[in-house]
């Protein structure tokens, strides 16, 4: 098989945190479950994801695990680096 030696991936990391203005918290939304509002769905489904992603064998078994996020160059905009250094431990 060919060694592969650049993989470019495009990420739009546009979503800035959603909540109600008055009350400064996040409100439940139905049609995001499991989870209590998108934003924790998409954390967990897509940021989190991306900083823990697995890297399998030929047997689909876990061989290493790489933070996706530490072989990109980013630009967190405006809109959502503060809602995320807020809302997720990890910025």
């Amino acid at each position: 098989m060919e060694k592969i030696e650049n993989i470019y991936v495009y990420m739009d990391i546009l979503s800035a945190i959603q909540n109600e203005s008055l009350l400064e918290t996040v409100q439940f939304q139905e049609n995001a479950k499991p989870y209590h509002d998108w934003n924790e769905r998409i954390t967990a489904e897509c940021y989190a994801a991306n900083s823990s992603s697995h890297i399998l064998d030929s047997n689909n078994k876990i061989k290493d695990i790489s933070n996706n996020y530490s072989k990109i160059s980013f630009n967190f905009g405006p809109p959502c680096f503060p809602g995320l250094k807020a809302h997720i431990p990890v910025f």
